[in-house]
């Protein structure tokens, strides 16, 4: 895990892997910043279809996202777990700074490191899960920290503690609270962290086996209003969560939502999910994008956005692939394809023979991209990303979820040719 929430020092040369054609905030965008023209346009309706609808069955991802639940004691060390105390933290060569750009003292870290409470590992270690869309910290702090604003690879978004967002019903293994009991610190399918107490509810056996049994729905469109029986919000939907369903009509998806009130009905409109998992269809598949094409770029799940992997990893869900939770983790999931050494157009023309869209990853160090078939004869990506490093250091923003070729840039007279997402790609992982 300290390798992922590294990948800023190395993505912050290229691209760092945010609602429809959004802008950034006027204070990131600077003089260092330009904002990148896209070279294919923004519209699902471009992208191609695919010629066989087919459906996976989903145990691989069940057997991964309910695996916590059988843990009875932490599956790693105090030093694999707690990477986050050690790594963030003021030392010689770095100091960390607060949205106010003034630093955090190194007494700040140390009352986090004292509030994580260590010698408590696994005291607890129990089954839960979310009640709520939640963030995970890498340090029980909600406070962010940010090394840079004068750096165009760093400052906002990129808040160093940030590590994922989960959805509602996400199951987890609890190990124990802060000392203030503010926060729980936990393992999800793929990483550790630390959620707000507020945010997570203990499930018993039954209520595990319940869970672990029951039938799903997976959302299609991103922030879907979910609602109760009685018309009342409960939550937004995000693509990627699957939620227990044992009823449905013409209109709608009924099923029971753990939240914080208890279990509780919900219904949700068919034209915004789907069972689960979807079936691998053009219709889902680009519905499932659109919603999320022009979210603004969210470093670890910031604000609620995606950076590159989460991206992936939350597209995916929906259609029953398991991704671990980072980009270089991703890459060497089922049958990988080595794009190094390679000269730019046999790397396109490999991409186009064996790649299958929708449903490969091409990789580069620090951030991947889901290829989406070819559009025109190019090589079509969709991806969320931060921006290409700039001949005079700066850089030229997606700043979103974007479709794109892998060449975007090239005739910026700003950009150097080995600084463009096809020069730097190194493989593709076919899931299917």
């Amino acid at each position: 895990m300290k390798k992922y929430i590294l990948l800023p020092l190395m993505a912050i040369f290229l691209v760092s892997c945010a609602n429809k054609n959004a802008l950034l905030p006027n204070y990131q965008v600077s003089s260092k910043y330009e904002l990148l023209k896209f070279d294919l346009p923004q519209n699902v309706k471009f992208l191609p279809n695919i010629e066989k609808q087919t459906t996976v069955s989903g145990a691989n991802f069940k057997d991964r996202y309910f695996r916590v639940w059988s843990f009875t004691k932490p599956t790693a060390s105090k030093n694999e777990a707690f990477w986050g105390l050690n790594s963030y933290k003021n030392s010689s060569r770095r100091t960390y700074i607060s949205p106010s750009r003034r630093a955090y003292s190194d007494a700040h870290f140390k009352k986090i490191e004292q509030n994580a409470n260590v010698k408590d590992f696994g005291k607890i270690s129990s089954s839960a899960v979310t009640v709520k869309n939640t963030f995970l910290r890498n340090t029980p702090s909600h406070e962010p920290i940010f090394y840079s604003f004068n750096d165009p690879g760093e400052g906002y978004p990129f808040d160093y503690l940030a590590n994922s967002t989960l959805g509602i019903n996400y199951p987890l293994y609890v190990s124990h609270f802060s000392k203030d009991g503010d926060f729980a610190f936990v393992q999800n399918d793929a990483v550790w962290g630390w959620v707000d107490a507020r945010d997570i509810r203990f499930v018993s056996e039954s209520e595990k086996n319940m869970m672990k049994n029951s039938n799903f729905i997976t959302i299609l469109t991103d922030r879907t209003p979910i609602y109760d029986m009685s018309g009342n919000f409960l939550f937004y939907g995000r693509v990627g969560t699957i939620l227990m369903s044992d009823n449905s009509d013409s209109n709608f998806y009924y099923g029971k939502v753990f939240t914080s009130k208890g279990l509780q009905n919900y219904r949700i409109k068919k034209s915004s999910s789907t069972t689960w998992p979807a079936a691998i269809s053009s219709e889902n598949l680009k519905q499932a994008i659109d919603s999320i094409l022009g979210e603004p770029y969210g470093w670890g799940g910031f604000s609620y956005y995606r950076d590159c992997s989460l991206f992936t990893k939350d597209f995916l869900a929906a259609f029953g692939y398991w991704l671990p939770r980072n980009s270089k983790a991703q890459a060497k999931m089922q049958t990988i394809i080595n794009l190094e050494g390679l000269t730019n157009a046999q790397k396109l023309d490999l991409i186009k023979a064996k790649g299958e869209p929708y449903l490969s990853i091409l990789y580069m160090p620090g951030h991947v991209m889901l290829y989406t078939g070819v559009v025109n004869g190019e090589v079509s990506v969709t991806h969320n990303a931060w921006g290409l490093k700039t001949k005079n250091g700066s850089r030229a923003l997606f700043g979103q979820t974007a479709i794109t070729t892998l060449e975007i840039g090239k005739n910026n007279p700003n950009i150097a040719n080995d600084r463009l997402l096809l020069s730097r790609i190194t493989s593709m992982s076919v899931l299917k």
